[in-house]
């Protein structure tokens, strides 16, 4: 059997109205590449990009939604099972920002519970056509509890910053998961033995409990110790998969930085 080449998939995905720039963002984050003719996602498209984070090799499945109401029933049945999701918007476009609460209604209603979010102001290299501030996705950002960047896919600003900032966030929580689940298992096999030597040594009861939670304190650093956080860092080697077919180019399409 072939060896893995790596420790963990996660599977992300990328929502906001059409024209946002959301497959932008993506080739240039998977292939480190910005083209102005692409044209609207037909359905759903996915890519794939390996990183390394905290010593471990994670594959990111990047799954890029369609943003025309037409395909809303096909692009929501992919909210279920994403660990991540990224909302966009265009600086540029007032309603692409506004329509931010609907996408975050659409989390609520298909993703699962706990996944993990941010929000990207698209195409900030447009300052001279800027229609909607910082400030403003920093509030909404801040209203919501999810972190915030602005990016711009044509000239390359925050991109990877985005991805590796999401990714780490989903490996924290699967890394918590881990440890209170060995925790509680460890938790359980301190407690039967504690039991064992109750009715061998009778001791107080109070001081049984305390026995327990220094016990118990002593696994929770433990793994608190053993879970600690590295620096990112992520290689360029990225990996093309494409499942759907997209609209003949159509001339004058830059509305994807």
């Amino acid at each position: 059997m072939a060896k893995k080449s790596f420790d963990v998939l996660f599977k992300l995905l990328l929502i906001g109205d059409s024209g946002v720039g959301k497959t932008c963002v993506l080739f240039r984050f998977s292939d480190d590449a910005f083209n102005t003719t692409f044209i609207s996602t037909i359905g759903i498209d996915f890519k794939i990009k390996t990183v390394e984070l905290q010593g471990k090799k994670i594959k990111l499945q990047i799954w890029d939604t369609a943003g025309q109401e037409r395909f809303h029933t096909i692009t929501t049945s992919y909210y279920r099972g994403a660990m991540g999701i990224m909302l966009v918007y265009d600086i540029t476009s007032e309603k692409s920002f506004d329509n931010i609460s609907k996408w975050l209604r659409n989390i609520e209603e298909h993703a699962s519970a706990g996944v993990e979010r941010m929000l990207l102001g698209n195409k900030c290299d447009m300052a001279d056509k800027r229609k909607v501030s910082k400030d403003q996705g920093e509030r909404i950002a801040r209203e919501h509890s999810i972190p915030f960047l602005e990016t711009s896919a044509k000239n390359n600003i925050n991109i990877e910053e985005a991805f590796m900032m999401l990714t780490e966030n989903i490996l924290k929580k699967v890394c918590l998961i881990v440890m209170l689940d060995s925790l509680t298992l460890k938790a359980m096999y301190v407690d039967r033995l504690l039991t064992v030597y109750e009715a061998v040594v009778p001791m107080q009861e109070d001081f049984h409990e305390c026995l327990r939670s220094l016990v118990l304190a002593i696994l929770v650093a433990h793994y608190a110790a053993h879970y600690s956080r590295n620096p990112v860092k992520a290689d360029n080697k990225p990996e093309t998969v494409r499942v759907t077919q997209r609209d003949q180019p159509k001339s004058g399409g830059g509305c994807c930085k």
